[in-house]
């Protein structure tokens, strides 16, 4: 049992309002590959306070440069509630899977990733 677990143990309504909250996306046949755990959450839900506070584009050099390190400031500066609920997200999204707009995201970006390496294979022949 870790700390957030130990300090939260007595909260079993806000469990419950938790789990109301978030909306299982249970696929039928459908797999997830992606193992999620507090920080891919976070990178998921903070996208957008994370690109603000880059400040440049997705991709280049600056945006990769300080990428892990805005990721782990935004993780430091959580408060407790906010953890418990983004490790809490993690199982729920290991389980049954991300929320919809999650699984678009994801795809879209591996699917424009992998047509570039189609392309770029191709052009290598």
């Amino acid at each position: 049992m870790d700390e957030d677990d130990e300090s939260n143990s007595g909260n079993e309504d806000d469990d419950e309002e938790q789990e109301e909250e978030q909306e299982e996306v249970a696929l039928p046949g459908a797999v997830w590959q992606k193992k999620w755990n507090q920080r891919r959450v976070v990178e998921q839900l903070e996208k957008e306070e994370i690109n603000r506070i880059i400040g440049a584009p997705a991709k280049s050099p600056e945006y990769l440069r300080r990428y892990t390190n805005t990721v782990t400031d935004i993780m430091q500066r959580l408060d407790p509630e906010k953890r418990k609920k983004y490790t809490s997200l993690a199982e729920t999204w290991n389980n049954a899977g991300p929320p919809h707009d999650v699984q678009q995201r994801y795809v879209q970006m591996n699917c424009q990733n992998s047509i570039g390496s189609i392309f770029i294979f191709k052009d290598k022949r």
